[in-house]
């Protein structure tokens, strides 16, 4: 299966949807730095984020979110504990953003648009969101890293004994008709 034409395009728009979900979000701290030294520019910094979470980050999050099952192993009953543990840091992550920083960022145009930008209240916005915003960027990084790297927490196919052996070494055919064999159970879909 991970040779076919469909699996590959399947992979190829997961790729692009994290790089434009992950590059959209780097950005951020980028635009913030530059509307902090030039303050006349602060208005369309903001709002500029604003456009490119709602229309290119958060549609590319949801892309890669559907089309990353078919990396995985599907001769497995069960994905590895890293994807899982990856996968509940993804949805954390969505709803920490939804909780937390749509809402802040929401309400810095409010006052931005009523032309508040020197208030306590603008300037307390500005510190949670120059906080949460690289905490959320860098659970981003881990996520990513984990599952580039989870081919690393898996075991490797030599360690699976075949069960005729005993211990003795086993020849590559006969460890992956074993494995064949073990991996061979029906997948369990939620």
């Amino acid at each position: 299966m991970t040779d076919s034409i469909p699996y590959l395009i399947l992979k190829y728009i997961h790729v692009l949807s994290a790089i434009g979900a992950v590059g959209a979000n780097i950005t951020y701290g980028v635009w913030s730095v530059r509307a902090q030294r030039e303050r006349s520019h602060l208005g369309l910094t903001i709002k500029g984020i604003q456009f490119l979470d709602n229309r290119i980050a958060n549609p590319a999050y949801g892309v890669l979110f559907l089309t990353g099952d078919p990396d995985g192993d599907h001769r497995r009953a069960w994905p590895p504990v890293v994807v899982v543990v990856a996968v509940i840091l993804f949805m954390g992550h969505r709803g920490d953003r939804l909780r937390l920083l749509h809402p802040l960022v929401r309400n810095q145009i409010r006052l931005l648009d009523a032309g508040d930008t020197s208030s306590p209240e603008f300037e307390r916005l500005a510190r949670r969101n120059a906080i949460i915003g690289p905490i959320l960027g860098l659970l981003v990084l881990v996520i990513l890293a984990m599952m580039v790297f989870q081919p690393m927490f898996q075991i490797p196919a030599k360690s699976v004994a075949s069960p005729g052996f005993r211990g003795a070494p086993i020849s590559r055919h006969a460890s992956n008709q074993h494995r064949e064999r073990l991996y061979a159970r029906p997948m369990i879909v939620l």
